[in-house]
């Protein structure tokens, strides 16, 4: 049965974990629905959690971001 969905309730997302969720789901094709959706859920939550660049480099490092960006604008 077909299943209409708002995408735009998904603007809001990355769209690196739109195509992470779909390449997952096209690895387990064939798969009981139930445990693809566990695999994409599990999948994300652990990106979800893991540090990232901003947070790995604490303040320092996101201010000279932020200058070295304006620095580029002017």
């Amino acid at each position: 049965m077909p299943l209409l969905v708002d995408v735009s309730k998904y603007d809001y997302l990355p769209k690196s974990l739109v195509e992470l969720a779909d390449n997952l789901r096209e690895k387990m094709n064939g798969k009981n629905e139930r445990l693809i959706r566990r695999g994409i859920r599990d999948s994300l939550d652990k990106m979800r959690t893991e540090e990232g660049v901003e947070a790995a480099g604490g303040l320092k490092a996101a201010e000279e971001r932020i200058m070295t960006l304006l620095q580029q604008e002017s």
